[in-house]
C-alpha cells in the first residue's frame, strides 16, 4: 500500500489530507473518510489503510483547518463537561455542513487530476459527525456519491427545519447506517423518523443497532466493541463492493 499528506486548496484555504492506495497502481474506485469531532489521529489513517487495502483510493482530509494546523483532541480526556470536551464541542461547532460540502467539492476536483483514481461512482465513510457529513454530502451532490456509510451517526434527525434527515430528497446512492444501543449521542430512537424520510425519497438504506454498543463503538479504546466494529467493516465494505465499479471485497 501507498501513503501520502497533500495540501489540496479549497476556496477558505489547504486542507492537509492523507491519502491512502493500493499498490497495484490503479485506478482505483475513490472512498472519502469523514473524520469524527477529537480530529485527524492515527486510528482513523489505521481505518483508511484498512479500506485501502480492499483495492480504494481512500482520503481523509482534515476538516479543522480553517481553525489551526493539526488539531486533535484527546479521547482519554472528553468525558462529561470537561475542558477538553468543552474546546471540542466549540470547534466542532464552528464546521458548517455547507464548508463540508465546499470542501468536498475542492477534494473531487483534486482526484479527477490523480491517475491513481477511478473516475467513476465515489463511496464515502463517516464517523460520528462525520455521519451526519456522509448524509450531507450525499444529498448535496448525488451525481457524485453512490454508496455512504454512517458509523455511530451524530445529529441526522434534529429538531431544526434544516436537519439533514429532511434535505435527503435527491439522494440517489445506497447507504448504510450503523448505531449503538446505549448511544445517547446519535441514540436509535431517531432511525424511525430517518426512516420515513428516506422511505419516502425511494433511498436504499440499511440499519444495524448494536446490542450493548455505546458512542465510539468503532474506534479502539474503552467503547470499543469488537463484534459491533467488524460487523460494521463488513457491511460497509460490501457496500462499497456493490456500488463502486471495479472494486473488490476480501477478508482482512
Amino acid at each position: 500500500m501507498a501513503e501520502q499528506t497533500v495540501r489540496i486548496e479549497t476556496p477558505d484555504g489547504a486542507t492537509s489530507t492523507f491519502i491512502a492506495t493500493p499498490d497495484d497502481g490503479g485506478p482505483s474506485p475513490v472512498v472519502i473518510f469523514y473524520m469524527d469531532a477529537p480530529g485527524i489521529r492515527e486510528a482513523l489513517r489505521d481505518m483508511a489503510r484498512r479500506v485501502a487495502a480492499h483495492g480504494y483510493y481512500v482520503v481523509l482530509p482534515d476538516l479543522y483547518y480553517r481553525f489551526g494546523e493539526g488539531i486533535v483532541f484527546d479521547s482519554a480526556k472528553l468525558a462529561p463537561g470537561s475542558e477538553e470536551m468543552t474546546r471540542m464541542f466549540a470547534t466542532m461547532q464552528q464546521l458548517s455542513d455547507e464548508m463540508v460540502v465546499s470542501d468536498t467539492r475542492a477534494i473531487l476536483e483534486y482526484v479527477k487530476s490523480d491517475e491513481l483514481a477511478d473516475d467513476g461512482p465515489r463511496g464515502c465513510v463517516g464517523f460520528c459527525m462525520g455521519g451526519r457529513h456522509v448524509l450531507r454530502v450525499m444529498s448535496a451532490l448525488p451525481d457524485e456519491f453512490a454508496a455512504g456509510s454512517g458509523l455511530h451517526p451524530s445529529f441526522l434527525v434534529t429538531d431544526g427545519t434544516d436537519s439533514p434527515h429532511l434535505g435527503c430528497q435527491n439522494l440517489s446512492g445506497e447507504l448504510y447506517l450503523a448505531y449503538g444501543e446505549i448511544d445517547e449521542v446519535a441514540p436509535p430512537s431517531t432511525i424511525p423518523a430517518l426512516r420515513q424520510e428516506l422511505d419516502r425519497h425511494g433511498v436504499r438504506v440499511n440499519f444495524d443497532v448494536y446490542a450493548g454498543a455505546d458512542h465510539g463503538f468503532m474506534f479502539p479504546g474503552h467503547r470499543y466493541q469488537e463484534e459491533a466494529a467488524e460487523q460494521s467493516w463488513e457491511r460497509t465494505l460490501d457496500l462499497l463492493r456493490r456500488n463502486l465499479q471495479g472494486a473488490t471485497v476480501g477478508a482482512r
